[in-house]
C-alpha cells in the first residue's frame, strides 16, 4: 500500500507506474493533483494552471536578453571609471616618498658594493646581511639588506 495523503501534493499524476493501481493507493488530502487514471476520480489537469513556476519560451528569452544588456551595461561602466581613475592616478603629482627613492638595478646595486665585497659590510643578523653602497658615483650613501630565504 502506497499513502501519499495529506502531504499537500500538487500537480499531474501519471498514468502508469505505481499509480496504475489504485487499490493500493491513498492520495486523500492533496486537493491539487490532478489527471492520473480515472479511478482515481482526479480532475483533468489545465495544462497552464499546473506549470506553476514554469516559464514560456518568449519570456525566457526577454529575461536572457535584460540580463545580458545589464551585464553589458555594468561591465561598460566597470570599464569607463577604472580608466578615468588611472587617468587621475597618472596627473597626480608623485609623493615626496616615489621622487625620493630612484628606480635601481641589481647591476647597480652591486657596482655600489663593490660585489658586496666584505669592505662595505655593515654586519649580519638573523635575517640577513646589510652593505653599505655609494650610489650614483658616492653622492648617495644607503644601505642594502640581502634577507635570508632559508
Amino acid at each position: 500500500m502506497l499513502n501519499l495523503s495529506y502531504n499537500n501534493f500538487e500537480g499531474e499524476v501519471p498514468i502508469g507506474g505505481v499509480v496504475s493501481n489504485e487499490t493500493g493507493l491513498s492520495i486523500v488530502g492533496n486537493s491539487e493533483l490532478c489527471g492520473g487514471i480515472h479511478k482515481l476520480k482526479l480532475p483533468p489537469c489545465n495544462s497552464k494552471k499546473n506549470r506553476k513556476g514554469g516559464l514560456g519560451h518568449k519570456r525566457k528569452l526577454k529575461i536572457a536578453i535584460f540580463l545580458g544588456v545589464l551585464g553589458l551595461g555594468l561591465l561598460v561602466a566597470s570599464m569607463s571609471l577604472y580608466a578615468v581613475c588611472q587617468k587621475k592616478r597618472r596627473n597626480e603629482p608623485k609623493s615626496e616618498l616615489e621622487t625620493a627613492l630612484p628606480n635601481v638595478s641589481h647591476q647597480d646595486i652591486l657596482k655600489a658594493t663593490n660585489g658586496f665585497s666584505s669592505e662595505n659590510l655593515i654586519g649580519r643578523g638573523t635575517f640577513g646581511v646589510v652593505y653599505k653602497a655609494f650610489l650614483d658615483q658616492g653622492k648617495a650613501v644607503v644601505a642594502i639588506k640581502i634577507l635570508n630565504m632559508a
